[in-house]
C-alpha cells in the first residue's frame, strides 16, 4: 500500500475520532502530525494547541510542540507555547527553553533569547 494512501487513511480516522469526541486530546495530537508531514503547517499549529488546551500534557507534547513552532520558523509562536505552558502548569523539560533560545539567538532576539536562557537557569537547577 502507497503511504500517502496510509496517512489519508489515519487522518480520516482521526477527523471520524476527534468529530466523535471533540475531547480527545491525542486525536488531535496525532492529526496535527499528520498536518505537519503534509506542510499544511498553520492547520498543524491549531491542532497542537487544541491538544494543549484540553490538557493533554505528556513531556512529548510540549516538546514536540515547542520543536513544530521552531521548526515551522515562528519564534513568536514557539515563546507563546512556552507561556501557555507555564500558564497551565503543564510538566515540562527545562531544556524546552534552552531550544528556543538558540532558536532566537540565531534570529537576533538577544533579549528574548536572554529571558529564555534565564529560564531555562532557573528551572533546571
Amino acid at each position: 500500500m502507497h503511504p500517502g494512501l496510509v496517512q489519508n487513511s489515519f487522518a480520516r480516522h482521526l477527523e471520524i475520532a476527534i468529530k466523535l469526541d471533540p475531547r480527545f486530546g491525542e486525536a488531535y495530537f496525532n492529526y496535527g502530525i499528520v498536518l505537519m508531514n503534509s506542510g499544511r503547517y498553520a492547520d498543524a499549529a491549531a491542532h497542537f494547541a487544541r491538544a494543549v488546551d484540553l490538557d493533554l500534557s505528556p513531556d512529548f507534547l510540549t516538546a514536540s510542540l515547542i520543536s513544530f513552532e521552531i521548526h515551522a520558523n515562528e519564534p513568536d509562536a514557539a515563546v507563546a507555547a512556552l507561556q501557555t505552558i507555564h500558564t497551565k502548569r503543564l510538566k515540562h523539560h527545562a531544556s524546552l527553553h534552552w531550544q528556543v533560545a538558540k532558536f532566537l539567538d540565531g534570529l537576533g532576539g538577544s533579549q528574548d533569547a536572554g529571558a529564555q536562557y534565564r529560564q531555562y537557569t532557573a528551572e533546571a537547577q
